[in-house]
Order: structure tokens, then sequence, then C-alpha cells
């Protein structure tokens, strides 16, 4: 039974040696989001990563990089296993979004299970309404790590320029994660998170489906948009 979520961004700026000389810009939403996943994994016997991936998929041992980015970080599902050359392309490597949620639990105590799941932009809806259906079924108590983030085209600077619906579009996503709204969530349409670059948009339509009709306390730490880019940092813990 899925016991709390922790929404993160999935930036790979969030991670000091990739943001360099940057990374102070971030410190608030770092430390939200490591204080988040803190929150969350004490209610927890095992954790999920959920964020995009170029498949539908889940993983149990895998490595993530961010050689793509010109630094040498790695990360690993095994928090003991040291990352072999080989490894690093191999084609279970995670994807950024869970590279980065495995980074973020790093700087956490946590020492328990973990898992990834990731999902693909073009999965289907029943799909994804089968990867919620996994984690929610998932004996103990989980904690979901959901990686994300909103629009990509707050600004003329962002990433994909300045579109006109991509304010109202995280203004939506703020307001479900605020509210603990998982139906709001779910509601959000997929062209227009496509179309307003929202990377995290599969990954938040699992965990609204996975826990549909549920109470939820929420809390949302962190909704600001550097870069032209929506992140946010929220708890739910479900009841």
């Amino acid at each position: 039974m899925i016991t709390a979520i922790a929404f993160v961004p999935s930036s790979p700026m969030l991670i000091p040696a990739v943001a360099s000389g940057a990374s102070s810009e971030l410190d608030l939403a770092r430390t939200c989001s490591i204080d988040a996943i803190n929150r969350v994994t004490k209610m927890a016997d095992e954790v999920v990563i959920v964020g995009a991936g170029p498949y539908t998929r889940r993983l149990d041992d895998a490595v993530g990089t961010l050689d793509g980015f010109g630094v040498s970080v790695s990360v690993s599902l095994n928090p003991d296993r040291v990352v072999e050359a080989s490894a690093r392309t191999s084609s279970t490597n995670l994807g950024l979004a869970s590279t980065v949620g495995i980074w973020l639990l790093s700087q956490t105590q946590w020492q328990g299970a973990r898992a990834v799941h990731e999902v693909s932009a073009d999965e289907a809806q029943d799909g994804l309404a089968q990867v919620a259906t996994d984690v929610a079924a998932l004996p103990g108590s989980t904690a979901l790590i959901i990686v994300g983030d909103g629009s990509a085209a707050r600004t003329e600077k962002s990433p994909g320029y300045l579109h006109p619906d991509a304010t109202a579009f995280d203004g939506l996503v703020q307001q479900a994660l605020v509210a603990g709204n998982p139906t709001l969530l779910a509601s959000l349409d997929r062209s227009q998170a496509q179309g307003v670059m929202a990377a995290g948009w599969p990954a938040w339509q699992v965990a609204a489906l996975a826990v549909e009709g549920r109470n939820i306390q929420a809390r949302c730490d962190y909704s600001e948009a550097p870069y032209g880019v929506g992140y946010f940092v929220a708890t739910w813990v479900c009841s």
C-alpha cells in the first residue's frame, strides 16, 4: 500500500556537479526535495521511484549516469554497487528522471528496498493505469518518489521558448499538489502537457491513478520556475 508520495523536479541542475557555479540557484529546490524524500521514506518499507523514460518498464538493478552533461557522476539502484565502465553504456541504464531521483534518494538516510518504474511519454492510458495498479498493489508500506518537471516554456529563454498555456498549465499542477487532489492531477491533458513540454506528465498520471479515492494530507514546499521551467516539491501522505 502506498503510504506517502514525494513530488520532486527532474532537473540535473539539482546535482551540484552538473550545476557547477550555478548550483546555489537551486539550493532551496534541492533542500526541499531531499527533505520531502526524508519525510515520506520514514513511513515506508520500500521506495519506488517513478519518472519518464524511454520505455515503460520496472527496474530493480540498473545504473544511471550524467556523462551527457559533461560530468562523471553515476548512481545505482544498488547503493553498494560499484558502477563499472561497461555498465555506463548498458541498455538498462536509467533515464534522466530516474537518475536524478536516485541521486536525491542517496542524499538521505534511506538504506532499504528500492525500485524504479519508468514510464514512456507515449504510453497509452491503459498502460499508465497498469503501472499505477502495480505500484499500488505492492505489499507493505510503499513510498513513491515522483520525479518530473512542469512546463519548459514559461519564458522566451525556456528550453521550449514561450508558450501561452505554460503558466496556466503549471498553475493547475500546483493547485492539484497543494490540495492533494489526484483527480485534478489526473485530468491534465496529455496534448497540452506535450505542447508546453511538461516532462512530468506521465509520472504524475501514475501517482494520481495509484492513490485515487484515498484521503490525502498535502504539503507543497516549492513552486518556482527557474530557467523558465516549472519545478515543484510536494508531499502527499495517504490514508
